[in-house]
């Protein structure tokens, strides 16, 4: 695992670097709980690296880093709702 413990989820941006080989192909980045991910820092290390970036925006829906919204910084964006997530809204 690539994690920080710094944060609640998210990919540790240095340890990617430190991972990445001439077989990596992209990094995949999940915005978890609603918390995105360190992505500028991601994709600098993508565009130095010459791979692609695919954001995981599944449980990030509307969520924002750096006044922009995940799914707009990788080279993918996925987003989804199956029906075993429970959307919930409070009046």
């Amino acid at each position: 695992m690539l994690t920080s413990k710094r944060r609640i989820g998210g990919l540790d941006p240095e340890k990617i670097r430190k991972a990445i080989t001439s077989k990596t192909k992209a990094i995949l980045v999940v915005h978890l709980y609603g918390n995105p991910a360190k992505v500028s820092e991601l994709k600098e290390i993508a565009e130095e690296k010459g791979i692609y970036l695919i954001e995981d925006c599944a449980e990030a829906h509307g969520a924002e880093y750096e006044g922009k919204k995940v799914g707009n910084f990788g080279d993918i964006g996925r987003f989804r709702a199956p029906l075993r997530f429970l959307f919930v809204s409070i009046e």
